[in-house]
């Protein structure tokens, strides 16, 4: 048995080895059976990940089989390079934030720290000075304090731990792979490839909204390498009034079943990604208490989504949304049927970025922490919105006559994520607002405006999925049905 076990680890250490190299035969093929293998054993090695080795690769690259370069290319996104520093930097301002240390305490800490080392660690840290010509007998941390980041008036506790860690020697942080290597052209071809029939479809989703269907890659912010935007998810929830003796319960969200398939991306009139997506949307509150804050649309739609790639210098795009609607409520006994479309430009430009993220304020680097380095940033998203039919009853909740109608207006979406804010968990404010004046029909209710509050409870980035406390307020017409809302919801946020 133990034979068994020390073989299966040889060869999982064998391949992680041949894999992480990358330098020899990037296009050989590897049989399935020992990739298997590495991955069943990486995963019991590294439980907290919740993907396997495995399920990356074939995210990244579909059904095998594979070459290292592409194994690579997955599981290795970015490769480790020398930090650069600059010594010399006056612009710390004099101020010492809290909890950071002075010079004084600085140097005291390292001292105290290098007394503490074994002597293994006290000749490392001497050839470091040797390799830099200092002739030394006792080494001095506070020489690679000095070397690295100068001398200040106060200095980051990551400073600290960065020199208690290398001493002289440069850290490592996470880079890009240079654009020769045959890995960086993997990661590239992956962003790229044209799907597999059998990856087209996606499963059942659950959503906020019938808008939220395509993803990719934003670059802007290169931890994350996942979906565009930080998705809200549906939200439901339920209150007891003992004092009143009333219930109120509320459901809003989206269940949606995407197709979707990927074309090559090319600047022109293809798209660079097309879905098609049923969907079945709700927004009900519930209560045996005061009526007036009850609101109850439900809609069925069939979405059609493409995205054109306009420009690859700034990144723009273009993405239009169609879907063809049935809504009525709960009770089934009213019913109004159209269309409602979206365009929606996207441009990536440092300066202002349109449907991607900016970063405001920038963490210390730290390499263990692939989020870390970004502690708030916002989004800003525009589209223009149409919607039109026919309404076949009267109805009095929804605020829309019998008959035709047709309506066009902006939507503006603004929200403001502080990664890691609390117990090192996500948290973001998402507010939506849009203006849909009628050209025909009614003129009820033409605002409304959407704030939502979330905080992370329990999050899979790998695979888009999270479970959240949310808080959302909601006032003004819904979109097609233009049923009143005005109410304040505090639930669990579910994003499957």
């Amino acid at each position: 048995m133990r034979k068994a076990i020390a073989g299966r680890l040889l060869l999982a250490g064998s391949f992680l080895a041949l894999t992480i190299a990358g330098a020899v035969a990037q296009d050989a093929t590897i049989p399935e059976n020992e990739l298997r293998t590495f991955s069943e054993w990486q995963h019991d090695l590294t439980p907290n990940e919740t993907a396997t080795v495995l399920d990356k690769i074939r995210s990244m690259w579909g059904p095998g089989p594979y070459s290292q370069a592409q194994i690579t290319a997955a599981l290795n996104q970015q490769t480790k390079a020398d930090k650069v520093y600059h010594p010399v930097d006056n612009s710390r301002p004099s101020k010492k934030p809290f909890g950071a240390p002075s010079h004084d305490e600085a140097v005291q800490q390292l001292d105290f720290f290098e007394k503490t080392l074994p002597k293994s660690s006290l000749d490392k840290l001497l050839s470091y000075a040797a390799a830099n010509g200092e002739k030394k007998t006792v080494p001095q941390l506070r020489d690679a304090l000095y070397a690295h980041f100068g001398h200040q008036p106060w200095y980051k506790l990551t400073e600290l731990s960065e020199v208690e860690s290398n001493g002289l020697s440069p850290a490592k942080h996470a880079v890009e792979w240079p654009d020769d290597d045959p890995i960086r052209a993997e990661i590239e071809r992956a962003g790229v490839r044209i799907k597999s029939p059998a990856e087209d479809f996606k499963g059942l989703k659950i959503r906020q909204d019938w808008r939220d269907v395509l993803y990719e890659e934003d670059s802007s912010v290169p931890e994350s390498g996942k979906a565009l935007k930080d998705l809200v998810g549906a939200t439901v929830s339920y209150v007891r009034n003992n004092a009143k003796g009333s219930d109120t319960w509320s459901s809003i969200g989206t269940l949606l079943l995407p197709w979707e398939h990927d074309f090559p991306l090319t600047v022109g009139l293809t798209p660079s990604r097309l879905a098609i997506a049923p969907s079945f949307g709700i927004n009900r509150v519930d209560t045996n208490g005061d009526p007036t804050g009850e609101s109850d649309s439900v809609w069925f739609r069939l979405g059609v989504y493409g995205e054109w790639y306009l420009s690859p210098s700034p990144p723009a795009k273009l993405q239009i949304r169609l879907a063809g609607v049935y809504a009525t409520n709960t009770g089934f006994d009213v019913a109004a049927t159209g269309f409602e479309m979206d365009l929606e430009p996207r441009w990536q430009d440092p300066s202002f970025p349109l449907g991607y993220k900016k970063v405001l304020i920038q963490r210390d680097p730290n390499p263990g922490d692939p989020a870390g380095w970004s502690a708030l940033d916002f989004q800003l998203r525009a589209w223009l919105h149409l919607e039109g039919g026919r309404a076949h009853d009267n109805v009095k909740t929804w605020d829309i006559a019998k008959g035709p109608f047709f309506r066009l207006g902006p939507t503006i979406q603004f929200q403001l994520n502080a990664p890691k804010m609390a117990f090192g968990r996500d948290a973001s404010l998402t507010a939506v607002y849009s203006f849909i004046p009628a050209v025909k029909g009614t003129h009820e209710h033409e605002s409304y405006l959407k704030l939502t509050a979330v905080y992370d409870l329990v999050k899979d980035d790998t695979h888009n999925r999270k479970i959240s406390m949310n808080l959302q307020y909601e006032k003004g017409g819904l979109n097609f049905t233009k049923d009143d809302v005005d109410s304040v919801t505090v639930g669990l946020g579910i994003l499957y």
